[in-house]
């Protein structure tokens, strides 16, 4: 059946946002269309048995009982009780007591002359603001909209004395610099990935002043500011450092969710320096890892996403720490999501055996392995690739390089990955091309080895060409 937004939205809603939405549709201020709450009801009690949402001509029987099927009519309502959806969760959005809704509160007085009652609005706003923990981005963002309403206010009341206009200047440069920060960090990790190059204005020169200003002392610009540092100079390890060592100390003046955010943008940058044979990246990769383990921010709503537990593994692996793998697989197993869990523990236990030499057992866990994602699809392969080039199995190792060219090609990888794997088959049909007594050809396999600019297998590879 098609996905209707109307039913997108509703599945996500829990039962007591069920309720509570009851209540909303029943205000008259909100709607009085009886066609928009009698599709709720329905949904609602559909929902409540475990029944799939219905098609649209089975929901208009129930809605226009007795009447002829009209699509448009249908469409309207469905439309309806989808932005009436959207609106109710803008409405819980408001708590009263936060610093966005007191500030909205305020300059609504303000915009109707009220100074008592903005005054008082404004009060509760600085207070928020005051007793927050955070000093992340957003908070600077939320100090300059709050400045800038007092700016407001004071200037249409004529208190031209005290329009703290040094304070404001500060607090954008801040607010500024940050978001300026932190978007280079994303552009620089999507350069790396996908090969796309951007510019980054006037933040050099901005950085000189801020240094000058003593503003790199701000812990949030510190942090970003490092992070920028070593995603811009590459195998800078003092930068990194640094980073990860203000993360530990200050991560708590960011929200559970920018913490997370700032430690994948930490490790993703250390799993693509791994992959280029850094193991000193590798290392800071795995401290990183234990750290974000312990301070608990990589959990979303109780759950590991498999694609952080798959890399917390493979950089475990890749060290050599197959006991602390080992571990780590039965303290968070059961922190993966229900429909992936067994794939991906079988997936994780598969690369264990092969770093244990347990080629057989290879095969046998990832024929049991049901991925679901491309990137480890691609893994999974290669691994198969591996295992079956060390148990000599020619012909289901060139089947398994023919699979895995054909993958490439079907799907749509970045070009990272698609260079990446393209060279692995190119250097394995190589490598079983190349007889024992051809010294120059191996010296030149060799080489071309070594120069790839990029290559997750260079050291497997390696040690096999030097075994031939």
């Amino acid at each position: 059946m098609k996905k209707y937004k109307l039913y997108e939205l509703f599945e996500t809603l829990s039962n007591g946002e069920l309720r509570r939405l009851r209540r909303f549709l029943q205000s008259p201020y909100f709607t009085t269309r009886q066609d928009v709450f009698a599709a709720f009801d329905y949904l609602a009690e559909r929902r409540g048995t475990g029944r799939p949402m219905p098609d649209r001509e089975l929901l208009f029987q129930h809605i226009f009982p007795g009447e002829a099927y009209d699509d448009q009519k249908i469409r309207s309502a469905m439309s309806s009780l989808a932005e009436l959806i959207e609106r109710f969760w803008l409405v819980e959005g408001l708590d009263e007591s936060s610093h966005s809704s007191q500030l909205a509160l305020a300059k609504a007085c303000r915009r109707r002359g009220l100074g008592r009652q903005f005054r008082r609005a404004m009060k509760k706003a600085g207070r928020h603001l005051e007793h927050s923990p955070l000093r992340d981005p957003g908070h600077y963002d939320k100090l300059l909209a709050y400045q800038t309403e007092w700016l407001e206010y004071q200037s249409a009341s004529r208190r031209t004395a005290d329009l703290h206009l040094q304070e404001i200047t500060d607090t954008l440069d801040i607010s500024y610099l940050l978001s300026k920060l932190r978007y280079a960090c994303t552009q620089l990790t999507h350069t790396a990935v996908y090969q796309q190059e951007y510019r980054f204005g006037i933040l050099p020169l901005a950085l000189e002043e801020a240094r000058r200003l003593g503003y790199l002392d701000i812990p949030a610009v510190a942090i970003y500011y490092n992070c920028y540092r070593f995603l811009s100079e590459g195998y800078s390890l003092p930068p990194f450092r640094r980073f990860r060592s203000l993360l530990l100390e200050h991560g708590p003046l960011f929200s559970l969710a920018g913490q997370k955010a700032l430690y994948l943008l930490a490790v993703n940058f250390c799993i693509r320096k791994m992959n280029s044979g850094s193991m000193e990246f590798a290392r800071e990769g795995w401290a990183l890892y234990q750290q974000a383990l312990e301070q608990g921010v990589l959990l979303e709503d109780g759950r590991l996403s498999r694609f952080t537990f798959y890399n917390i593994a493979a950089t475990g692996i890749r060290l050599g720490e197959l006991e602390a793998v080992e571990r780590f697989i039965l303290d968070y197993k059961d922190f993966l999501p229900e429909e992936y869990r067994a794939a991906s523990v079988r997936f994780i236990r598969a690369r264990l055996a092969f770093n244990r030499g347990e080629l057989p057992a290879v095969a046998d866990l990832l024929e049991q392995a049901d991925l679901q994602d491309l990137v480890n699809n691609l893994i999974a392969k290669n691994l198969l690739i591996k295992a079956y080039y060390g148990l000599e199995k020619h012909e289901l190792l060139e089947a398994q390089l023919e699979s895995l060219r054909a993958f490439i090609q079907r799907k749509d990888f970045s070009d990272y990955h698609r260079r990446n794997y393209l060279g692995i088959i190119r250097f394995v049909q190589r490598l079983m091309a190349l007889a024992p007594y051809d010294k120059e050809g191996r010296q030149q396999l060799e080489q071309d080895i070594l120069n790839a600019p990029v290559l997750t297998e260079r050291e497997w590879l390696l040690e096999q060409v030097r075994r031939v």
